[in-house]
């Protein structure tokens, strides 16, 4: 039977229950700093997560903490009481108690999964994220959810590699001429030099800082014969993509080649034509 609490051990209980809000206080600072960090880390997987931490999984953690004080202080001060004294039911903590097997079950095959994820993220170089280790799992033979992927790379700390802000290379021209789409979706080309497709694409080179990549692909050969770059995206980056892609084709250079773009200004919608014209 477990001893009646005079006032002596009201006192020696009320140490033990000080030290546990004080560890409920750091249990969700702890929390709430692991979403700041992991959201800076991946900010377009957590947009939908709300402004805070989920209160559901903070609340779970908060009883299963009281409910790991009711039984490491049973035998001093009984169950009933410390239950009362925590505001947590008698029934909560005996289903929690026996579930502890299922727990330490559970804990157990997250840390197996976290070991398979880590050599998938350490072969990758730290790049992969939740979806390509998902992808790795599935195709090692071990298919996993990819919210339970998500969520024991959380809980491990192992982040993917993000690029951070993403940079707009694509801005129509409102004002230019819309001409016809000669390819139609066809991008199969029977010999070379007859189709040609571009675009532009962006390098981070470190600081927030970017280089631009403007390309011309030959459909057929799939030969890159225009690749210059820039620190910027006007026009002129793109016509000495194609000045280049004409001096590699010889004499002839793009003459009666079609070149397919998107609808970008920074494409040079109406300079294209008069610039494979012109290098022919």
């Amino acid at each position: 039977m477990p001893q009646s609490l005079g006032l002596g051990s009201q006192i020696q209980t009320a140490l033990p229950l000080v030290q546990m809000r004080e560890h409920h206080r750091e249990l969700r600072v702890q929390y709430r700093q692991d979403f700041i960090r992991n959201r800076h880390n991946n900010p377009t997987a957590w947009q939908h997560r709300g402004i805070g931490p989920n209160p559901a999984v903070v609340k779970l953690r908060v009883l299963s903490s009281r409910f790991q004080f009711v039984e490491d202080h049973r035998g001093a001060f009984g169950v009933k009481r410390l239950c009362r004294i925590l505001t947590v039911s008698r029934s909560g903590f005996y289903r929690w108690l026996a579930g502890a097997s299922a727990r330490a079950g559970r804990a157990r095959a997250d840390a197996e999964l976290a070991e398979h994820i880590n050599r998938i993220h350490q072969e990758s170089d730290g790049t992969h994220g939740v979806p390509r280790v998902t992808a790795e799992l599935k195709e090692a033979g071990r298919p996993v959810n990819h919210k339970r992927v998500e969520r024991v790379m959380r809980m491990f700390h192992i982040v993917g590699l993000h690029l951070g802000k993403k940079v707009r290379t694509i801005i129509p021209e409102p004002w230019a001429t819309l001409v016809p789409d000669l390819l139609q979706r066809d991008f199969a080309a029977q010999e070379p030099n007859t189709k040609y497709v571009g675009d532009i694409t962006y390098l981070p080179i470190g600081d927030g800082q970017f280089l631009y990549l403007a390309t011309v692909l030959d459909l057929c050969s799939k030969r890159l014969t225009g690749r210059p770059t820039a620190d910027h995206m006007r026009t002129s980056l793109v016509t000495d993509a194609l000045r280049a892609a004409a001096k590699a084709r010889g004499r002839n250079g793009l003459r009666a080649a079609i070149f397919h773009s998107d609808n970008g200004a920074n494409m040079g919608r109406r300079s294209s034509p008069r610039s494979v014209t012109s290098s022919a």
